[in-house]
């Protein structure tokens, strides 16, 4: 992917979009350095900077995880070792991703049912 021109040009106008609306851009390896970087998270600075040091912690669990120990086991999780989700960071700019990609994107929509959508 790194001699792709047109995954150049998404990612730059991800990185672009991310310093508009003040937020950070994550791009998780899920496949391997064989496999492209098709993820692509966006965080608060602040949800970042929690996450990193949850990264730090002996122990880490997702909201779910934490969501399910008190739901089956009684056991509140400390916050120091929940790591924040992405999701909801981006409350109405979803569209305006969706749009730009859409636009960097032969053959249009890439976000298919998010277009024009509130998050």
């Amino acid at each position: 992917m790194e001699n792709n021109i047109q995954y150049k040009e998404q990612q730059a106008e991800l990185n672009k979009i991310a310093s508009e609306l003040g937020v950070v851009v994550y791009r998780p390896d899920y496949h391997g350095k064989a496999r492209d970087k098709n993820t692509v998270l966006f965080y608060t600075e602040g949800d970042d900077a929690h996450n990193r040091m949850v990264d730090l912690e002996p122990h880490s669990y997702t909201r779910a995880e934490a969501h399910d120990c008190m739901k089956y086991q009684k056991v509140k999780i400390p916050e120091k070792f929940v790591w924040r989700d992405p999701s909801g960071v981006l409350k109405t700019p979803m569209s305006m991703v969706c749009l730009a990609m859409s636009l960097l994107t032969l053959g249009g929509s890439t976000c298919g049912p998010f277009v024009g959508k509130r998050f």
